[in-house]
């Protein structure tokens, strides 16, 4: 396999096969992040798949700014989640992968990724499109509120089987519990 980029990645990643829902123009299928430190030049990546909630979007969920647009030409902002800089902060060597799930409405459904194998496909489109050209390794699912739909399809059809091994649920017990205990 190719050489790891160095350089951080930021990438916005448009036209994804793989992507779990279609988006309107404008708006990225996924954000990848990394710094240097993301990558271990001698084994697979570690990925932090993040899963938004109800009415996200990758761009304010990604964003530390008070007034992020989803969209360049949307006309009101919304406050950041600030995600990138969390992940940042915490120094990990781990690529973080943002997913745009149903866009900026009420709504959890898991859209694609109920299919078997989606979410590892996925991923390995994200990574590659962005310039990661190593195998995918170890994954920690990270969901927010209504992204426990997402997050119990990816544990029963997400095709990651082994790869999954942390699941973290900001707000995102609501249903499932049968589910997440299976998995642990």
């Amino acid at each position: 396999m190719a050489e790891l980029p160095r350089a951080p990645i930021d990438a916005r990643l448009v036209d994804l096969a793989h992507a779990p829902f279609d988006v309107p123009p404008g708006a990225p299928d996924a954000l990848v992040h990394a710094g240097a430190r993301a990558f271990d030049p001698a084994g697979p990546v570690h990925v932090v798949l993040f899963l938004h909630g109800y009415s996200g979007c990758v761009e304010v969920l990604a964003s530390d700014a008070p007034d992020a647009r989803c969209t360049p030409d949307e006309r009101r902002g919304h406050a950041g989640f600030g995600v990138v800089a969390a992940h940042d902060a915490a120094d990990a060597p781990t690529v973080l992968v943002i997913p745009q799930l149903a866009w900026m409405t009420r709504d959890g459904s898991p859209g694609r990724f109920v299919r078997d194998g989606e979410a590892r496909a996925f991923l390995e489109e994200a990574l590659v499109s962005a310039g990661v050209a190593r195998p995918l390794g170890r994954v920690t699912l990270a969901a927010h509120s209504a992204a426990f739909e997402t997050t119990i399809a990816i544990v029963r059809h997400g095709g990651l089987g082994p790869l999954l091994r942390d699941i973290v649920l900001f707000d995102a017990l609501y249903s499932g519990g049968p589910v997440f205990l299976g998995w642990v």
